[in-house]
């Protein structure tokens, strides 16, 4: 059986452009893995993240955090765990490891600096 990933891709996005939710992140994978095309990726797992996809909300996720976006990361993974994703919560115990890894050093002094980042990791519980 040989692979035709333009087949896949044109059968994928007619049931995109319905709103299959599935269609979404599998078009998102194909732009990711074969196309090497990260813009219509991130539109793609954007589509079916915003419709509730784990999957896609942990790719957002990686994708926020990658651009040191650390807001929209957590905002995205939580939602991911939000909806069972395991990957997802381990990421962001690590987001928070290493959040009080790097800022258990400063002094009280600087503790009203951090009161923006302390409400983030609210989103944690």
């Amino acid at each position: 059986v040989s692979l035709n990933y333009d087949e896949a891709m044109s059968w994928y996005f007619k049931a995109a452009i319905q709103g299959h939710t599935q269609a979404h992140y599998s078009l998102a994978k194909l732009y990711q893995f074969i196309k090497s095309d990260s813009k219509q990726a991130f539109f793609w797992y954007q589509k079916a993240a915003e419709k509730g996809h784990p999957d896609s909300q942990y790719q957002i996720g990686k994708f926020y955090l990658s651009k040191k976006n650390i807001e929209l990361a957590i905002y995205w993974l939580n939602e991911a765990k939000d909806h069972g994703h395991e990957t997802a919560h381990a990421e962001l115990l690590k987001i928070e490891r290493m959040f009080f890894q790097e800022h258990l050093l400063f002094s009280e002094e600087h503790a009203e600096d951090l009161k923006p980042l302390f409400s983030i990791l609210g989103l944690f519980y």
